[in-house]
């Protein structure tokens, strides 16, 4: 490892804010024509990540983990609005309010751009005040934040990890891939080889990504899953069984067994579950005020402790002032295009809406951070169907301002899932989080400028054919669904009252000692139970490792693998998106596009070369890496430019092999030369008993800073010793209360990340300032152990 030490480390860089817009720009264009063609979102960050380490580190040489983390957290932020857009904005064409002339559609347009920019801005602002209550102190597994970290943490892991991340990348994408050709289905249907009714809808989604994401989650997700079994197995047969969903006596055994289930999940659960969310986040947040109240008086004072210069945990966090001027500007740019594209409405009815938008865009960013933060599942479509019924009620049925409102709900509720998720990678690898939220704000108009231009142009102004809507190869499913439910609203048929029961149910569930289970079992209701229950078994998988290896070995061993689960799912289907794009196109334009292709990656990889050797950075197996991956891409290229057809073999085979090789021994390389020490010390004695206690921990916490130098080994140590004290958190809270919970646990988590910027920094040759993190952790462990001390003698 070559030490850089070249001035102040770094994270927000030019080269990596150009090359996150870059990719956000790219990824936004493309995903939003996979949407609208295939009918759901693609997350990015994943890609960013990855890109990311291969242009700064393998082309420049000199990018760092917290670099390559703000780099993703941009491309993510700009990308992430496109799946707001295309559940939204395409109905408006699909109904006729656009599509005759683009000159007389631009002022709309416009109005619908400003608006999501204003979503864009309101969801970033409205969620950063919940960073510390949903990561540090409620430790929400964010499980695709998690999967991106360690993707970000890679160069310095170990090849350990590495192998079983790229081990579960593999067998997630080989599965993946199965599926999307036919070869597996994409549910097991359980139900049917049992024997079940159809309406308990009991399968098994065929998704890695979905078992992954339980993996990860462990006990904290078995909620989910139990809500998944009392709607499906319980509600379920007891509405069919008292007569509520009776078969039409027109239909036929096998039609009317279909319209049976279609009607229990969409008249009946399906409702029920969205009021659940509503009710489980409402309560949610009142039982947390506390806590929310003292982040609040903190951020308060960020701005003053900022000037100060002394370094705390409200400094590193974007000043309440800046959230409440973000979100203040960002609502009067909604009050006005709500004025300006409905100007026959009363200034006061457009005002309500406005501010009725803005807080259905504060609950439902919470119900959707809480939801992604267990499952990685986000009910997008539920909450903004909600808000669009919600404004057909107040607007007396104007679609356009309807659909204003639904495209800045869909935005920002998307923006605030992104923003947590990359809030929680950026925790573990020790970024600080104010950098993160400035750079997603800086950016956050940009998604919405490209997702609205994308899907115009996909309209194909002009044309004597719609561009996209049925019978197109553009369907726009999810704009379908929209058009569908508000014709469904304006006849009169909301089921308004399953809404309020369900709510009700949530905010009852709340009170429960369990956290978010209104939340947990409403999501449960709201999707098909075949992700649950595969979503549930991943769950039960975790808990019984752990109870049979311990948390620290799922943690080395079973995370990685699941982490890989999640990567390669989402990158194949990626791929798979673009498979089926690239069939549009004709066999002259395929070859157009792969001579492009294979220029493109033979500058870049020479680039790199070159860049490398001039800069005296180049190791002999970057070498082995180019040549690899320039070999395999322009062999596989010739193949399927011989017979004009893409050949996927020859890229699986040449390039996959290589690139993991010359991967791996990369990470060998890397990891020998960072140990200072033979092997790693044996942490599981640490793990006496059950529950310890916060002193047990801290006390042992500030033995490795007393007595060990900041070296890869004692810095894994304490994160180990971190992670144990933080699976004890709900004991904590339960015996002290959760204000002062707060007082002792909010100095820990701030020295965990800094532990955690220290081992980044090591990692990326940045020693001195491994050391004054490391430094300034100790600090930060001693003042929480003193703070505890304080708490117990009273």
């Amino acid at each position: 490892m070559k030490h850089q030490e070249q001035g102040p480390y770094r994270e927000i860089t030019i080269l990596g804010v150009i090359l996150g817009i870059l990719q956000g720009v790219v990824m936004t264009a493309a995903f939003v024509y996979a949407g609208m063609r295939l009918g759901f979102g693609i997350g990015g960050s994943t890609i960013a990540a990855i890109m990311g380490f291969a242009i700064l580190k393998g082309v420049f040489g000199k990018g760092t983990i917290p670099e390559n983390n703000i780099n993703q957290t941009i491309a993510s932020g700009i990308n992430t609005t496109g799946s707001g857009i295309i559940f939204t904005l395409p109905v408006l064409y699909l109904m006729g309010y656009l599509g005759q002339d683009l000159q007389s559609d631009l002022k709309t347009l416009g109005l619908i751009t400003l608006a999501a920019t204003a979503g864009s801005f309101i969801g970033v602002a409205v969620i950063i005040p919940l960073r510390k209550q949903m990561i540090e102190f409620e430790r929400l597994r964010f499980p695709s934040g998690t999967a991106v970290s360690i993707i970000l943490k890679s160069p310095g892991a170990g090849p350990k990890k590495a192998i079983l991340t790229v081990l579960g990348t593999l067998v997630s994408a080989f599965v993946a891939w199965l599926v999307l050709k036919g070869f597996l289905p994409e549910d097991l249907p359980v139900g049917q080889w049992l024997g079940l009714p159809a309406y308990t809808q009991t399968a098994i989604y065929l998704s890695l990504m979905n078992l992954g994401a339980g993996i990860m989650a462990g006990g904290g997700g078995l909620g989910f899953a139990i809500g998944g079994v009392l709607a499906y197995w319980v509600l379920a047969p007891l509405a069919v069984g008292l007569g509520w969903a009776p078969i039409p006596e027109a239909m036929s055994m096998v039609d009317g067994e279909a319209w049976q289930q279609n009607f229990v999940y969409r008249q009946m659960l399906h409702p029920l579950g969205i009021g659940m969310l509503i009710g489980g986040a409402v309560m949610g947040a009142f039982l947390a005020l506390p806590v929310l109240k003292s982040v609040f008086k903190a951020l308060s004072q960020a701005a003053k402790t900022a000037a100060s210069g002394v370094k705390s945990a409200s400094s590193e966090e974007l000043s309440i002032k800046a959230i409440y001027g973000a979100t203040a500007f960002a609502f009067l740019f909604l009050f006005a295009t709500c004025y300006l594209i409905e100007k026959d409405m009363p200034l006061w009815q457009c005002f309500f809406i406005a501010l009725a938008g803005l807080i259905w865009m504060i609950l439902a960013g919470m119900i959707v951070a809480q939801c992604t933060g267990t499952t990685d599942t986000s009910p997008l479509s539920g909450l903004s169907l909600i808000a669009v019924t919600l404004v057909l009620f107040m607007s007396s049925h104007h679609i356009l301002i309807t659909v204003l409102i639904g495209v800045t709900v869909c935005v920002a509720t998307s923006q605030c899932a992104d923003m947590m998720q990359d809030l929680k990678t950026g925790f573990m690898v020790g970024s600080i989080p104010v950098k993160q939220q400035v750079a997603q704000l800086a950016v956050a108009w940009i998604g919405p400028v490209i997702a609205v231009a994308t899907v115009a142009l996909l309209w194909g102004y002009g044309s004597q054919t719609p561009g996209f809507g049925p019978g197109t190869m553009v369907p726009a499913p999810q704009a379908q669904a929209l058009e569908s439910m508000i014709q469904g609203v304006v006849s009169g048929n909301a089921p308004t009252e399953k809404y309020v029961t369900g709510g009700f149910l949530g905010a009852v569930l709340s009170l429960l000692p369990t956290g978010g289970l209104g939340v947990l079992i409403g999501l449960a209701m709201y999707l098909p139970f075949s992700i649950t229950l595969g979503y549930g078994i991943g769950c039960l998988i975790s808990m019984g490792i752990t109870k049979c290896k311990g948390v620290d070995w799922v943690e080395n061993n079973v995370t990685p693998f699941a982490a890989g689960l999640i990567v390669g799912e989402a990158l194949m289907g990626l791929g798979g998106a673009l498979i089926k794009i690239w069939d549009i196109f004709s066999p002259e334009t395929k070859s157009i596009i792969q001579m492009i292709c294979l220029v493109l990656v033979v500058l870049i990889v020479l680039t790199a070369l070159v860049i490398a050797v001039l800069k005296k950075v180049l190791d002999p197996l970057w070498i082995v890496f180019g040549v690899a991956f320039l070999a395999s891409t322009t062999a596989a290229l010739k193949v399927s430019m011989a017979d004009g057809k893409v050949l996927h073999t020859p890229l699986l085979l040449y390039f996959v092999p290589t690139l993991i090789i010359s991967a791996l021994i990369t990470q060998v390389f890397k990891r020998r030369k960072l140990s200072n020490k033979p092997e790693k010390a044996d942490s599981e004695n640490v793990q006496v008993g059950a529950y310890m206690g916060p002193d047990y921990y801290l006390m042992h916490i500030r033995a490795c800073f007393e007595t060990m130098e900041a070296d890869l080994i004692t810095i894994e140590e304490v994160q180990a010793l971190c992670l144990r004290m933080a699976n004890e958190r709900f004991y904590y809270m339960q015996e002290y209360g959760i204000e002062n919970f707060a007082r002792f646990f909010e100095p820990f988590s701030f020295a965990e990340r800094y532990t955690n910027r220290a081992w980044s920094a090591l990692v990326d040759g940045y020693r001195e300032e491994c050391r004054a993190n490391w430094k300034f952790a100790g600090e930060q462990f001693s003042e929480a152990l003193l703070q505890y001390e304080q708490l117990s003698q009273k």
